[in-house]
């Protein structure tokens, strides 16, 4: 995480957090969930047409609730981070198969 931090200090980067609320009725209400991507280079502008990969080795996926862990880039190919019309996903494949979605 502290190399991660160093190495945005000086280059535009972000983090994506989500946060999980259960429902209080549910078995798991107790715990709750957070976690995130971490992205080490800057957003393209705009989706334009069709589907834009970015990101470089240095994204990840992360957990921080109900426990620290921090998933590193597989460096499998150089689908880090995808930005479309219908969202953004992290890792995964040019068929949708994303490691994390938000639509």
């Amino acid at each position: 995480a502290t190399a991660l931090l160093r190495a945005a200090r000086d280059e535009p980067c972000s983090v994506v957090l989500v946060t999980e609320r259960p429902r209080a009725s549910s078995a798991a209400a107790a715990e709750r969930r957070a976690f995130g991507a971490f992205v080490a280079t800057a957003w393209p502008r705009a989706a334009g047409e069709g589907r834009r990969w970015f990101g470089d080795v240095r994204c990840c996926l992360f957990g921080i609730a109900p426990r620290v862990v921090v998933h590193a880039a597989t460096r499998a190919d150089e689908h880090y981070c995808l930005v479309s019309r219908q969202g953004i996903g992290f890792g995964g494949d040019v068929d949708g198969g994303h490691a994390l979605s938000l639509s």
